[in-house]
């Protein structure tokens, strides 16, 4: 599965996961967990990867620019 299909899919799950449990944060990562838990052990290789990217993500140290 490519990088974006993966995203895709992760979008699914969350999105579902919400429109079950609403705000209720623990019940959602908990739906999440377990249907991340139950995915196809090569769609879940690549849900992993994609987690462990997004995870690593730093945001940029770039000092702000002057305007004049």
């Amino acid at each position: 599965m490519s990088p974006e299909e993966t995203v895709n899919q992760i979008d699914r799950i969350f999105q579902e996961a919400v429109l079950l449990h609403g705000g209720d944060v623990k019940k959602v990562l908990n739906y999440v967990k377990a249907r991340i838990g139950a995915a196809d052990p090569r769609h879940r290789a690549d849900i992993d990867r994609v987690f462990a990217r997004v995870l690593a993500f730093r945001e940029p140290n770039c000092p702000p620019e002057q305007l004049n």
